[in-house]
Parts: structure tokens; C-alpha cells; sequence
């Protein structure tokens, strides 16, 4: 059964849909920078459905000021985020979930490392975005600066305070004490995340493993990456 989920947030709300199996345990999908709750070419989405023949939960929600959830993109910084994520790994919690997993895409993986605690049974970081600070910078760079300080980037805006906690944020602070198993997926012709990130995290986590996909770009366009990378979930969320 699938469910509408709404929690309060700020001045309104975040919103998604939770996938109810009555399972003990539960996936909580972390969407990226200008993602949703179904990412590109449907990855979470469809992924929930392959975890629902698993007998596994799992609950995406958009960030407050992405896809459905109320407030604006210029309205999102990092410390925010992991309010967020916090928030919804209490609502799980509430619900009485014995196993809680992560899985990030991009900047959600490096929210997912932010996140992480002694409640996280398992973490699955896909393409990680622990260079959200050079991203950022980049963009600050080359941008239009609007009068109130953002930057226009496409058709949305980035505020200074997103750039600031990106800049500050120690993602690794928490995890580097802890023993969470951890699966990284990582393409080779990824040009938003370089290969690199994923190496520099495999050192930082103890338990994790790296998977390779080769000629994988960012969000796992074809048919032969995304079965890659959904076979790997899927084997390590068994």
C-alpha cells in the first residue's frame, strides 16, 4: 500500500509518499540537488516498487522547497536538509521500523553520510556529492548574481546561505565513529561527481564497499547502468 505523507516543516510542509508493507524494515530515499521524490528517469520510484517485492518499506519525500513539498528552491541550505532528514528518520522511527536504511543520489548521499547514526542499519551512497562546496562555488561563479544576493542557476535560484553551509558542513564528522555497513555506486563517466569522491569516501567509512560502473554518467541514463545499479541495491538490501 502506498501512502501520502505529509510533515510539518518551517511554516508548511514536506511531502511524499511512504510504501506500506507492514515490513520491519525501511529505505529512506534522499533526493539530490534539483531532484524530487522520484529522480531522474524515475530511480526511486521505481526502485520502491522492486523493494515492495522484497517485503522492504520505503518512504521519499520532497525537501521543503523541491517537487511537492511547500516553500522555494532559494528557500534550501544543507543544515536545513539534515533538519529535514532528521525528521523524517524520527517519523520512521515512530513507526516502529527494527531496520533503517539510507540511500542518497548525489547530494542526498552526502546528506546521508551527514546523517548518519547508531538508528542507520545501512547506508547506500549513489554517486555521492561530496563536492557539493566546489558545485556550489562554480555556479556563484559563473552566474548571474540577482539583486538579492542569489544566484541564478537554470530556471531556479541559490541562496549565499546554501553556499555558506555547504562550505562549512564536516559531512564525515559522525560517521567516521561508526560501523554502519555502507554500499557506494560510482560511474566512471559521472561529470557532476568525479570517481575520485567515491574512493576519498570508501576511506572515510569503515565498512564500505565500492561498486564501479563503468561508462556510468550522473544519473544512470542507460538501460545496462540502471540495471547495474539496481541489481547491487538490491543484492545489499536482502
Amino acid at each position: 500500500m502506498v501512502k501520502y505523507v505529509e510533515l510539518k516543516h518551517k511554516e508548511g510542509f514536506i511531502r511524499g509518499l511512504h510504501h506500506d508493507n507492514k515490513a520491519n524494515t525501511i529505505v529512506i530515499f534522499l533526493h539530490g540537488f534539483t531532484g524530487n521524490k522520484n529522480e531522474s528517469y524515475f530511480m526511486f520510484s521505481y526502485q520502491a516498487k522492486l523493494l515492495d517485492k522484497l517485503n522492504i518499506d520505503s518512504i521519499r519525500l520532497d525537501y521543503y522547497g523541491s517537487g511537492d513539498s511547500d516553500g522555494f528552491f532559494e528557500d534550501m541550505d544543507f543544515y536545513d536538509l539534515i533538519v529535514q532528514g532528521k525528521k523524517i528518520i524520527e517519523y520512521v522511527k515512530s513507526l516502529g521500523y527494527h531496520h533503517i536504511y539510507l540511500e542518497g543520489m548525489s547530494m542526498g548521499g552526502a546528506l546521508a553520510i551527514a546523517l548518519a547514526s547508531e538508528d542507520i542499519a545501512k547506508l547506500i551512497l549513489v554517486s555521492p556529492a561530496i563536492n557539493m562546496a566546489d558545485l556550489t562555488n562554480e555556479i556563484f561563479k559563473i552566474s548571474e548574481i540577482l539583486p538579492s544576493g542569489n544566484a541564478s542557476y537554470k530556471s531556479l535560484e541559490i541562496s549565499p546561505l546554501f553556499k555558506k553551509s555547504v562550505e562549512e558542513i564536516d559531512l564525515f564528522e559522525n560517521i567516521v565513529n561508526l560501523d554502519i555497513p555502507t554500499l557506494i555506486i560510482q560511474g566512471t563517466a559521472d561529470l557532476a561527481v568525479p570517481y575520485e569522491n567515491a574512493l576519498k569516501v570508501k576511506e572515510k567509512i569503515k565498512k564500505a564497499i565500492l561498486i564501479t560502473v563503468e561508462g556510468g554518467d550522473h544519473i544512470y541514463s542507460e538501460k545496462s547502468y540502471k540495471d547495474a545499479l539496481f541489481s547491487n541495491i538490491l543484492n545489499f538490501v536482502r
